[in-house]
């Protein structure tokens, strides 16, 4: 919300001819009439934190003077982490000139600023109640009021589980650092930076350099530490600028597409009102940013967008006309040519009267995030998301505290896993200057709302080189494109997003070779899986003269995505009596593929009556629990870690391939030889150790994690069979005692 600046003819006291400044030097009253001047463009253009040196200055002069205090006061609640200091000053302003009731709407927004929402709504309908004031003011407070309201309503609903911590100085600086983009694998983070470090430095309107002047915006890259001995832990490194797009003018950073090889930008100009462009990566360099061809940009603002994962869809915010109010948010295809068509609002369900703006789409392809001053924010802009099911956008919700704020929190994005969110927002716990960049986990959005989808990652080799290519994707199932997507030219790197319940046909083109094709089937995945996989290409030649892998595109993504599939917990009830196993146990996939037949599958749930036991767990709670995520398996291992049964194991897996000669494992040696062992389904599985209990086996697990291998499960085997853990729990660990 922006504050008009209070008529000096209404609330200020004459000022007198001469005055004196604090080191005695005699100001004349053209020279106070330019400090005030100066002040007042800055405080116009809201540079609070500039208007606050000139009045501060003045006050010095003059402390009694109600309208310094009143304009130093308004200019504390919008520096962030100073809204304390504007209090005095609002008091005094008021003491000074009671008649003045607009004070009161500067007042009740400091008690909103500091989440003092009560006071605030109190002393907001007191200056409502006094009929006083002007329609502008009382819309105003109105709109105060109504945030205070949300806010005492969500702060009710703060959800304890999620925590919000900036990424701290090494992105974050006392500059601007906002719009984070996220590469799926989290590696590289690319942003939009405003501050000393700008292209250009501090210029005017005219672009000529001024130290009163401002700084563009530019755009920041950074990447995650690499994997090796010289970092702990994974940090993100020292960011850089990228010079192929800074310019001495405006340059944002706003969408990135899935496999990273097209950067969409903002860039504004009298002529365009603000624009989309796009820019495409060639090795480690961005080319020429381009506008976005077709029906997107108009002469009006259109300064945010995001991209779907198969590419083939954008969301974007306009200030056109014909919208709800204010900034809309709006979908757009990409049409045959190239370009972007088919534009439409999203209608009332996600736009309001106010601004809706910085959408960010999930890679499930129905999950919309964005910022909107609208519904039911706590004020100015707050973080919402609305799912898609069937065509239809669900009732927006407010992502609450601690993500939102009293300020603007925008630019969220989601990470592919779901499980993290990044933002930015001004004002923020920890912050290190003005607007910060913020890590959330988890992602509220996705507490209760898990995403199904296949992320494929690797690198394509051309003659066993890195190289460029093209990934067709089909969608068998539906027959229509599903996506078209590039590895990088430099490092053959490539990433492919896959929706649930369809089987894919994926064609890899590398100029010169000969296109390779293959198929996955995701039909029955339910959960999301994040796949490694290498495409090797070779020319006869280079396979005629070298020892080449086996060209099987996509071979270990099928393998990974059939395992996640047969990893998805089936309900297996419990019979009676034997003979009716074969009928209580569907013919399932899961059931099919393990290596357990039907009347295995009815000895290993149906065991020998236990022993009496003293004491026992009820496990009844995790029937049905996901154990892929780290919460409920702590919590299992946390009750049932120690229990033990007769002719029960527990060995650890560190790997299941179709091709098991290529899996090599030399940085395990430290503990021992694996059992390998071929199983019915065609899999060759790799397990270390044997154990009684849960809680032994998960220690060597987590050993083995740390020498390298970051795939490794705990199997339950008993009577000498592979189990799933969730059939275990469903027996209640055969009624054991604890040891």
């Amino acid at each position: 919300m922006t504050f008009r600046l209070p008529s000096i003819l209404v609330f200020a006291l004459l000022l007198p001819l001469l005055s004196f400044a604090q080191d005695g030097e005699i100001l004349s009253k053209k020279e106070i009439k330019k400090l005030e001047q100066d002040g007042e463009l800055f405080y116009e253009d809201k540079e609070y934190d500039k208007a606050l040196r000139y009045f501060l200055q003045l006050c010095e002069i003059k402390p009694n003077d109600p309208y310094y205090n009143l304009v130093i006061g308004i200019c504390y609640t919008q520096v962030p982490g100073e809204v304390d200091k504007s209090f005095p000053y609002l008091e005094k302003a008021k003491e000074l000139n009671p008649e003045f009731d607009q004070v009161d709407l500067y007042l009740g927004r400091a008690y909103y600023k500091n989440s003092q929402f009560q006071k605030a709504i109190d002393k907001l309908n007191d200056l409502l109640a006094a009929e006083k004031s002007d329609d502008i003011t009382e819309d105003e407070a109105r709109q105060i009021i109504t945030y205070c309201k949300n806010a005492l309503e969500l702060v009710m609903d703060t959800a304890e589980n999620v925590g919000v911590t900036n990424m701290g100085p090494v992105i974050n600086s006392s500059a601007d650092e906002y719009v984070p983009l996220i590469t799926p694998d989290e590696s590289q983070m690319i942003f939009t930076y405003k501050g000393e470090k700008s292209t250009g430095g501090k210029v005017n309107e005219k672009g000529v350099p001024d130290e009163d002047g401002n700084y563009h915006e530019d755009i920041f890259q950074s990447m995650k530490s690499p994997d090796d001995w010289m970092y702990d832990e994974d940090v993100w490194l020292e960011p850089k600028g990228i010079d192929a797009l800074n310019t001495d003018l405006d340059d944002a950073c706003i969408a990135l597409t899935i496999d990273g090889q097209t950067l969409f930008l903002y860039k504004y100009t009298k002529e365009n009102g603000g624009d989309i462009y796009y820019s495409k990566l060639n090795g480690d360099q961005w080319g020429e940013p381009k506008a976005l061809e077709g029906e997107v940009n108009t002469k009006y603002w259109e300064g945010s967008v995001t991209v779907s994962s198969n590419g083939q869809v954008i969301y974007f915010s306009s200030d056109k006309p014909g919208g709800y109010g204010g900034r809309d948010l709006y979908r757009a295809e990409k049409l045959e040519d190239g370009t972007w068509g088919n534009v439409t609002n999203l209608g009332a369900m996600v736009n309001t009267p106010l601004d809706d703006d910085s959408p960010f789409l999930h890679l499930d392809q129905k999950t919309l995030y964005f910022s909107s001053k609208g519904h039911n924010s706590i004020g100015g802009y707050d973080v919402f998301y609305s799912v898609n099911e069937n065509g239809s956008w669900s009732t927006p919700v407010n992502m609450g505290a601690p993500v939102n704020t009293t300020e603007d929190d925008m630019f969220y994005v989601a990470t592919a896993d779901g499980k993290k969110g990044y933002y930015s927002t001004a004002h923020g716990k920890g912050s290190q200057g003005l607007q910060d960049i913020y890590l959330v986990t988890p992602d509220p959005g996705r507490i209760n709302i898990a995403p199904v989808a296949a992320l494929i990652v690797g690198i394509v080799f051309a003659d066993d080189v890195p190289s460029a290519s093209t990934i067709n994707v089909y969608d068998v199932s539906k027959d229509e494109t599903a996506g078209t997507f590039y590895s990088n030219s430099s490092s053959g790197q490539y990433r492919i997003a896959l929706l649930p319940g369809s089987r894919y046909k994926i064609s890899v083109e590398v100029p010169e070779l000969e296109t390779h094709t293959d198929e996955i089937d995701l039909v029955t995945l339910k959960e999301y899986i994040e796949v490694s996989n290498n495409i090797y290409l070779y020319s006869p030649k280079y396979a005629e003269e070298n020892t080449v892998q086996e060209s099987r595109p996509m071979e270990e993504a099928k393998i990974q995505a059939e395992e996640a599939v047969a990893a998805v917990p089936v309900p297996l009830p419990l019979p009676d009596k034997e003979e009716e196993v074969a009928e209580a146990v569907p013919e399932t996939k899961e059931v099919a593929e393990s290596p357990l037949q039907k009347k295995e599958v009815a000895a290993i749930l149906h065991p020998p009556t236990p022993d009496p036991c003293d004491e026992m767990v009820d496990l009844s709670s995790f029937i049905g629990k996901d154990l892929n995520k780290v919460a409920n398996y702590r919590r299992l291992l946390s009750a049932i870690g120690d229990y033990c049964a007769d002719e029960l194991e527990f060995r650890v897996q560190i790997g299941a391939y179709r091709f098991p000669q290529n899996f090599k494992y030399p940085y395990l040696a430290q503990f021992g030889n694996a059992d390998v062992q071929d199983y019915p389904d065609g899999i060759t599985r790799f397990t270390m150790g044997s154990f009684q209990t849960l809680a032994n086996a998960d220690a060597l697990r987590q050993e083995i994690i740390k020498a390298g291998q970051k795939d490794a499960w705990v199997i339950p085997f008993y009577d000498g069979q592979r189990i799933f853990m969730e059939d275990l729990i469903s027996v209640n660990f055969y009624k054991r005692a604890v040891n």
